[in-house]
This record gives structure tokens, sequence and C-alpha cells, in this order.
């Protein structure tokens, strides 16, 4: 009995890390999201390559997701590496600028999170 409560109590530990892995990855996200905002409301494109590399960005969380900006798109992918908690571990999330009359919305999506691990904000543009 004492072992399957060890089990349980890892397996909801991981989950809470994931769950926060994920907040501070979206969090992590709001920089390049302000950049790519910028750029669009002054150049009326997203960022190519140059302004991309010439972009200084707060790295990412530690060793735990990479951080990428498509060019031209201005979709930023965030990838959960290996460090990262086991249910994200490999898996991605999608934050794509959507011009609305002018006006960047954004919205967020992940093809392969488990849905208990996308944002609220997320949910129901999965998939």
């Amino acid at each position: 009995m004492v072992t399957l409560l060890g089990v349980a109590g890892c397996s909801n530990h991981s989950d809470d890390r994931a769950r926060s892995e994920v907040f501070d990855a979206m969090s992590g996200a709001t920089e390049a999201r302000l950049f790519v905002t910028q750029l669009y409301m002054m150049e009326g494109s997203f960022p190519d390559g140059d302004d991309i590399a010439s972009m200084q960005l707060m790295p990412p969380g530690g060793d735990r997701y990479t951080r990428k900006i498509e060019p031209g798109t201005g979709v930023i992918t965030i990838t959960f590496t290996d460090a990262a908690a086991g249910p994200i571990r490999g898996k991605s999330l999608r934050i794509e600028p959507l011009d609305q009359a002018g006006d960047l919305d954004w919205r967020c999506s992940s093809d392969d999170l488990d849905e208990e691990f996308v944002p609220a904000v997320c949910r129901g543009h999965s998939g």
C-alpha cells in the first residue's frame, strides 16, 4: 500500500512540474511575441531571417525548452527538451500571430501535448 501511494505521488509531482514548465515557457515567449508585434506594427511584415538573427532575446528557461521564431510568419515554436518533465518531453507548443484588421491576435496550439498540459488559453485550438 505504501508503495502504491509513493508511485502515485511521483506521478502527480511530474504532472505538476510539467504544468509549471509549460507556464514558464509561455511566459518566456512574451518577449518574442512583443518583438514580432512591434516589427509587424512598424513595418507591416513579420520578421525575416536577418531580423531574427539581430534580435537579442533573453535565453529560454534553462535547458528545459527551446524557442524559435519562423522567418516570414512570426510563428513562435516552443519545444521541450529531454531536461523537461516526462509528460511534455520532446513535445511542443506553437504560438501563431493572426492579423485582425491590422492588429495582431495570438493563438496557441499543440499537436502533441496531452490536453491537461495545454494552457487553458490554447484549448480548443489544438490539433
